[in-house]
């Protein structure tokens, strides 16, 4: 065994030192870590900033939603009125020429107060 080391013992020493500089170059770094947990700890960070900012932005969405079936609901009752007022209108014009002379006299006296 020992003439088999002396035979081989500089090629083991080779491998012996391959071995170390490639554990030396792959070997993490302690402050290596300490900065990708610090650069982890910055993502994390903005994460919930831009997570609080889409809160603010959700509520917000939330009340111009609510807003705008409010306007949509006014808009229906006006066309509604609107469609009644016309209704109504088209009636009396369609009155009109049935009314006798008395009859205008009275509708224009109370339409314009005179």
């Amino acid at each position: 065994m020992r003439s088999l080391i002396l035979k081989y013992f500089r090629e083991i020493i080779i491998i012996v030192l391959i071995l170390l500089c490639v554990f030396l170059i792959l070997k993490p770094n302690k402050n290596e870590g300490d900065l990708l947990n610090y650069k982890i700890e910055e993502i994390d960070k903005t994460i919930n900033k831009l997570k609080e900012k889409q809160g603010i932005l959700n509520d917000k969405l939330e009340f111009y939603e609510n807003e705008i079936l409010k306007v949509d609901s006014k808009i229906k009752n006006i066309r509604e009125n609107k469609t009644t007022i016309n209704n109504y209108y088209e009636k009396k014009k369609n009155d009109i020429p049935k009314y006798s002379k008395n009859q205008l006299d009275s509708l224009f006296k109370a339409r314009y107060n005179y």
